[in-house]
Parts: structure tokens; C-alpha cells; sequence
């Protein structure tokens, strides 16, 4: 559901950085991988980009650092970082969308979890 926006979010800023399992735009990929196949995909990552928590927390339980996407409604990956803040990975953090101070667009802004 989400293959279109990574794609996307890696070519604007990760220079070149393959996404690791495009087979995850399949649903039914998806509903074959159980958490130990996500973990030992997890632990192949330098770094892990995600809006999900369990992908998150697996990664931080394996050091790999995490850049958390905290767009729209959902506050279960930043509920997730600042819960596991003090096992963040160096390099870790969490990236929300802040309102313009014109109120024109939403620009970028990055917070320590």
C-alpha cells in the first residue's frame, strides 16, 4: 500500500538507496511474512525508513537506526519511538510534517523521538 510513497521517499532523499523487498506491494506477500522473516529482513538494513511500529521496534532491538515517518492521523510510530527513546540506535529519529507558518503547505521538519 505504502511501495508508491517509499519509492518515492527514497529517490527525493536517499541518494540512489534500493528499496529492500518491492514484493511488498503484493498484499498477499505481505500476509506470508511472519515476524521472523520481518525481523531477519530488518536485521539486513543499514538503516530502516518506516511509518510502521513494528518494523520500528524490530529494528531497534537489532541497532539498526530508524528514521520514523509520522505523517497524517496515526501516532503509533511516534508513540513507539518515544517509548524505546532511550534504545534509539545512533542516527535514529522521527520526521513529522509541520503546518507552514503561513498555512500554505506542509514542509518538513525532523525531531529527536
Amino acid at each position: 500500500d505504502d511501495l508508491g510513497g517509499t519509492r518515492a521517499f527514497a529517490a527525493a532523499w536517499l541518494d540512489g538507496a534500493p528499496v529492500l523487498l518491492p514484493e511488498l506491494s503484493d498484499p498477499a506477500f505481505r500476509r506470508s511474512l511472519d515476524a521472523a522473516r520481518l525481523a531477519g529482513l530488518v536485521a539486513r538494513c543499514a538503516h530502516v525508513v518506516t511509518n510502521q511500529d513494528l518494523v520500528a521496534a524490530l529494528a531497534i532491538a537489532r541497532g539498526v537506526p530508524v528514521l520514523g515517518l509520522g505523517a497524517g492521523p496515526d501516532r503509533r510510530i511516534k508513540a513507539c519511538l518515544a517509548t524505546l527513546a532511550n534504545e534509539l540506535p545512533p542516527g535514529s529519529a522521527l520526521v513529522q510534517p509541520t503546518p507552514d507558518p503561513d498555512g500554505a503547505s506542509l514542509a518538513s521538519s525532523s525531531a529527536r523521538a
